[in-house]
């Protein structure tokens, strides 16, 4: 075997070792997303099963339009006058 051919091997087998060693590390990735985020979702949702579910009342706040164009933290009516201080 020449030289050439031994170093053509190596080369593909260093190339078939990198795309397995890619497709673990994926895999694991994986494995690593689904322990951290899905399986405490799906104990919280088991858990929650069997209890019955709090009704919470919201009510809406009503003033809030009222008070639009006074708080000062939104630009108010669209329409208005525009007064320019010098």
């Amino acid at each position: 075997m020449s030289k050439q051919q031994e170093i053509n091997e190596q080369c593909e087998t260093d190339l078939i070792r990198n795309r397995i060693l890619v497709i673990v590390m994926v895999a694991l990735g994986v494995l690593l997303v689904v322990r951290v985020l899905v399986i405490p979702m799906i104990n919280i949702i088991g858990n929650q099963a069997g209890k019955t579910s709090m009704v919470i009342a919201v009510t809406p706040i009503t003033n809030r339009l009222i008070n639009a164009m006074v708080d000062g933290l939104r630009p108010g009516d669209s329409t208005a006058p525009v007064k320019i201080d010098i």
